[in-house]
């Protein structure tokens, strides 16, 4: 009898010891990106341009808070594939990259980037985003762009 009350305090002690605690209402992060890119890039309402033979560059990407007073940040590394295939990763902020066009043909191309975000008082989140951009052969193929002539575009996120 001895060995039986032993066995259910140990079983006992096992289920509060190896119990998980969880926060069902845990916030996700949600936040804002904004993408800086080079000079050879010409954004043109939402889509992106690039002279054949001029780089495409993203300068800097960087991360702010939707919510009043949040602080949100990119957790890093960032990681980039050029039509699904893996090309690269930026370990360090400003977390940029650059795509030689020489030997691209003209055509759109779809860049996903791959991210850990982090905002105050929020689970971890994972920002995944695709853009697309033109290679063209000339700088007259590039539309004449409608309001300003931005380098930056943000890019709006609400993880669940």
């Amino acid at each position: 009898m001895k060995k039986l009350l032993s066995i259910v305090a140990l079983l006992a002690l096992c289920v509060v010891t190896f119990s998980a605690c969880s926060d069902d209402d845990e916030k996700a992060p949600q936040v804002t990106l904004h993408f800086t890119y080079g000079d050879a890039v010409k954004v043109v309402n939402t889509d992106l341009y690039v002279v054949k033979g001029d780089p495409f560059s993203i300068d800097a990407i960087t991360c702010q808070a939707v919510r009043p007073n949040g602080v949100a940040i990119i957790t890093g590394p960032v990681n980039y594939w050029l039509n699904d295939v893996p090309f690269g990763t930026a370990f360090q902020s400003p977390f940029g990259i650059t795509i030689a066009t020489e030997s691209m043909p003209v055509g759109r191309y779809q860049l996903t980037i791959q991210m850990g975000l982090a905002e105050e008082g929020c689970a971890l989140g994972t920002a995944v985003t695709a853009l697309t951009f033109n290679v063209v052969e000339d700088v007259d193929q590039i539309p004449i762009p409608a309001g300003d002539d931005s380098q930056t575009q943000p890019v709006s996120y609400s993880l669940r």
